[in-house]
């Protein structure tokens, strides 16, 4: 048998190290040694393994007993994304003419990461103002936004990948 430890994010990604415990029986002769391999990797004696890469990844193991009989081989798939992605926000002149412009923005999850779900952007009136939240959880990459005239506005985005990773 094996059991699975580490901290899930969203959709079935750990966001840390995973260590996969293994266990195994035999009445009659007794148990010699579990065997593990890591991404079809060498065979090693052993009854854990902790793998920290991001990535999908697979764990086959069997058990032998003393009297030389193998197990059939078990095998555990796995992601791991333990990385945060990249946010940007996409450059706009230093002033607009109009009190309605476009705000984009974007992010990276580089490989193997599990890939760009969504993102936060917030707004603030002035250099010192309050971060006010104006889009949140958004999978759009730029939106239209209308201010007042002679107002200056300060924008930040934040980017989550699918595992739940933030920047």
């Amino acid at each position: 048998t094996h059991s699975i430890e580490g901290t899930l994010g969203t959709e079935n990604w750990y966001v840390t190290p995973v260590t996969v415990t293994l266990a195994a029986t035999d009445t009659l002769s007794g148990l010699a040694a579990i065997r593990y391999q890591v991404d079809g990797g060498a065979w090693t004696a052993g009854s854990s393994v902790v793998v920290s890469a991001d990535g999908t990844h697979t764990v086959a193991y069997r058990a032998e007993d003393m009297a030389g009989n193998l197990s059939g081989t078990v095998s555990v798939d796995f992601k791991i994304d333990r990385s945060t992605p990249i946010a940007y926000m996409a450059p706009t002149g230093a002033f607009q003419s109009q009190t309605a412009f476009t705000i984009s923005w974007g992010g990276i999850d580089p490989a193997p990461g599990s890939g760009m779900s969504n993102y936060d952007v917030q707004v603030a009136d002035g250099l010192s103002g309050e971060w006010v939240d104006w889009l949140a959880n958004t999978a759009q990459t730029s939106a239209p936004y209308s201010g007042l005239r002679g107002h200056t506005y300060v924008f930040r985005v934040r980017a989550r990948d699918v595992a739940g990773n933030l920047s």
